[in-house]
């Protein structure tokens, strides 16, 4: 049986589920919305067995042959039981203090449970460490923008002048993205004015600052087990687009072609993916005006639809037949 873990909306999960029910694979589908109620882990005779019970059924994973981890986590809803004479403080204590720590080993042990087995991706990377890849991306021989990480101002505006005063700024983990009181906030990478450094307090939260890269046009690629799918955007002309491509203009597209990476550009990638300890990722690059190559960032579960249906990659089914390959 083939594993899938991911989030309810996730179109691309949709896709791939339809080719293994196409193929008549066996699958089991579970979200990070699926409540995991209860679970059994049994010790004995130099084995162990985890079953899990989901959605009124068990998961019994020695039936499991392979994993794809799309997005997601295991969420446990376990209730705690205290004696009516319990304080809040008490039962705060034990919440933050135990239950996390109890949850956290549990969870860790799925985990290298899930990572023995055949899979594309991996829950222990869902979140590669955007600062980790820009070392091992430096490692592998591959250019990076010059970067700067700081939480005080002065730092901030001395590397701010000495870029000529082109900067960005952008997240240092990821792109926030979220609701409150019926209102949607987000941010991407945006351009750092000289009035946004002045107006900073003298130390605040670490930021990120990188040099504006002047380029001729980006590109997404999908790493998939050793093969790349690549995109090129030609985003550099379009105000809204220039700095990010992810500032979509909806009403005048940037154009998208099917796009060919050279050769070393492809090795030193792979060598950077290894260093990853990723098998699977959504990688941007910038190509400069005198092409070179610059490496931006890695998205282990990184949306893929928009590399894929512009070129004609036909991934969701490349990833389905994968999955049936792994079992």
């Amino acid at each position: 049986m083939i594993l899938i873990i991911s989030e309810q909306e996730d179109y691309s999960t949709e896709k791939v589920t339809k080719w293994l029910d196409h193929f008549q694979a066996e699958y089991f589908r579970l979200n990070k919305e699926d409540l995991i109620k209860n679970l059994e882990i049994t010790f004995s005779n130099n084995v162990f067995s985890v079953n899990l019970y989901i959605n009124e059924d068990w998961l019994l994973l020695e039936e499991i042959k392979c994993v794809w981890y799309r997005r997601g986590e295991l969420n446990f809803d376990f209730d705690l039981t205290f004696s009516k004479n319990t304080t809040e403080s008490f039962m705060k204590g034990v919440q933050y203090n135990l239950i996390y720590e109890e949850l956290k080993t549990i969870n860790d042990f799925m985990e290298h449970v899930l990572m023995n087995k055949p899979s594309i991706g991996s829950m222990k990377s869902k979140n590669a460490n955007k600062l980790l890849s820009l070392v091992y991306a430096q490692q592998a021989g591959l250019e990076i923008p010059k970067s700067i990480v700081s939480a005080e101002r002065k730092q901030l505006k001395t590397f701010f002048t000495e870029g000529g005063e082109n900067c960005i700024s952008k997240g240092v983990q990821d792109v926030m993205s979220f609701v409150s009181e019926n209102n949607s906030y987000s941010y991407a990478t945006s351009k750092i004015l000289s009035k946004d450094i002045e107006e900073m307090s003298e130390t605040f939260f670490p930021s990120l600052l990188q040099n504006n890269i002047d380029k001729k046009y980006e590109v997404r690629t999908f790493y998939l087990k050793g093969d790349f799918y690549s995109m090129a955007i030609f985003s550099q002309t379009d105000e809204k687009t220039c700095v990010d491509y992810r500032n979509y203009n909806v009403q005048k597209p940037n154009r998208n072609v099917p796009y060919l990476l050279p050769k070393n550009i492809e090795d030193k990638l792979t060598v950077f993916m290894n260093s990853m300890e990723l098998n699977t990722g959504s990688i941007d690059l910038i190509v400069t005006n005198t092409n070179e190559f610059v490496f931006l960032e890695v998205n282990p579960s990184g949306q893929y639809g928009m590399v894929s249906i512009p070129c004609d990659y036909e991934l969701d089914f490349k990833i389905a037949k994968h999955l049936i390959s792994l079992k």
